[in-house]
């Protein structure tokens, strides 16, 4: 059973933030990475929801306050996102990103250096030669060879260690 793999070059990003200012911004921000590439903006829950499912992005920044409305009352573990990075203006909603397994938190307006800052971990968990798991997809991403591949857990038929890799 040959498993379909992907190359992981740049992170594929998601901006979500109902405000254009801020979303114009981190976008211009995030273009100066080049490890980045920002493939789908949204400015609403629908548009965001919408915007996840066309673009398949591998990380989102996202807004918790959305016209008025609270990102975190409208999903769960359970749904399908990728890596998330919460951008707020609040604070007080910190706890609840990470308790819904978020990378980072940053708060508006988002420094250069703090960005960078999340953006070094979100590379530490890319390039890390351990498999972790998309906690929204149930996916893995393994690296073999300097590439790293997503793999869903039904196509794994077996795991084998050898020494200090495991096959």
């Amino acid at each position: 059973m040959q498993i379909n793999t992907m190359e992981i070059k740049k992170k594929r990003c998601l901006v979500v933030d109902d405000e254009v200012v801020a979303r114009r911004g981190l976008i211009r921000q995030l273009g100066r990475i080049n490890t980045l590439e920002v493939v789908g903006e949204a400015n609403c829950i629908d548009a965001f929801m919408e915007a996840n499912e066309k673009c398949k992005p591998d990380l989102i920044f996202l807004d918790i306050m959305l016209r008025n409305k609270n990102i975190l009352d409208h999903f769960s573990l359970k749904d399908k996102l990728p890596m998330i990075v919460f951008v707020s203006a609040y604070s007080n909603y910190a706890i609840t990103g990470f308790d819904l397994k978020a990378v980072d938190y940053l708060l508006k307006p988002v420094s250069t250096e703090r960005l960078n800052q999340c953006i070094d971990k979100v590379h530490q968990l890319f390039n890390s030669n351990f498999a972790f798991p998309s906690h929204a997809t149930g996916n893995l991403f393994l690296k073999s060879n300097g590439k790293y591949y997503r793999i869903s857990p039904p196509d794994i038929l077996f795991v084998k260690s050898m020494e200090n890799y495991v096959v």
